[in-house]
Protein backbone atom coordinates (compact mmCIF):
# COMPACT_ATOMS: atom_id res chain seq x y z
CA UNK A 1 0.00 0.00 0.00
CA UNK A 2 2.85 2.39 0.81
CA UNK A 3 4.33 1.85 -2.64
CA UNK A 4 1.03 2.81 -4.29
CA UNK A 5 0.84 6.00 -2.23
CA UNK A 6 4.48 6.82 -3.02
CA UNK A 7 3.90 6.33 -6.73
CA UNK A 8 0.78 8.51 -6.67
CA UNK A 9 2.69 11.16 -4.75
CA UNK A 10 5.44 11.11 -7.37
CA UNK A 11 2.85 11.46 -10.13
CA UNK A 12 1.31 14.46 -8.38
CA UNK A 13 4.68 16.13 -7.89
CA UNK A 14 5.89 15.52 -11.46
CA UNK A 15 2.71 16.64 -13.25
CA UNK A 16 2.09 20.23 -14.24
CA UNK A 17 -1.63 20.17 -15.06
CA UNK A 18 -4.68 18.49 -13.58
CA UNK A 19 -5.70 16.97 -16.92
CA UNK A 20 -2.27 15.41 -17.31
CA UNK A 21 -2.41 14.20 -13.69
CA UNK A 22 -5.79 12.58 -14.26
CA UNK A 23 -4.50 10.76 -17.35
CA UNK A 24 -1.33 9.63 -15.58
CA UNK A 25 -3.23 8.38 -12.52
CA UNK A 26 -5.73 6.56 -14.74
CA UNK A 27 -2.90 4.82 -16.65
CA UNK A 28 -1.08 3.96 -13.42
CA UNK A 29 -4.20 2.49 -11.80
CA UNK A 30 -5.04 0.54 -14.96
CA UNK A 31 -1.54 -0.96 -15.03
CA UNK A 32 -1.67 -1.69 -11.30
CA UNK A 33 -5.05 -3.46 -11.50
CA UNK A 34 -3.98 -5.44 -14.56
CA UNK A 35 -0.85 -6.55 -12.74
CA UNK A 36 -2.79 -7.54 -9.62
CA UNK A 37 -5.41 -9.42 -11.61
CA UNK A 38 -2.65 -11.18 -13.52
CA UNK A 39 -1.10 -12.27 -10.22
CA UNK A 40 -4.46 -13.59 -9.01
CA UNK A 41 -5.04 -15.39 -12.31
CA UNK A 42 -1.67 -17.10 -12.27
CA UNK A 43 -2.13 -18.04 -8.61
CA UNK A 44 -5.57 -19.45 -9.41
CA UNK A 45 -4.15 -21.43 -12.33
CA UNK A 46 -1.42 -22.91 -10.10
CA UNK A 47 -4.02 -23.85 -7.49
CA UNK A 48 -6.22 -25.56 -10.08
CA UNK A 49 -3.21 -27.44 -11.47
CA UNK A 50 -2.21 -28.54 -7.96
CA UNK A 51 -5.75 -29.74 -7.21
CA UNK A 52 -5.88 -31.62 -10.51
CA UNK A 53 -2.52 -33.30 -9.83
CA UNK A 54 -3.61 -34.28 -6.32
CA UNK A 55 -6.85 -35.78 -7.57
CA UNK A 56 -4.95 -37.75 -10.25
CA UNK A 57 -2.62 -39.17 -7.57
CA UNK A 58 -5.61 -40.32 -5.52
CA UNK A 59 -7.13 -42.17 -8.48
CA UNK A 60 -4.05 -44.33 -8.87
Amino acid sequence: MEKIISNLYQLIKSTSSLIELEENVKMYMHDLFASLLGDVGSSDKRTKTRIRLDSNKRRR
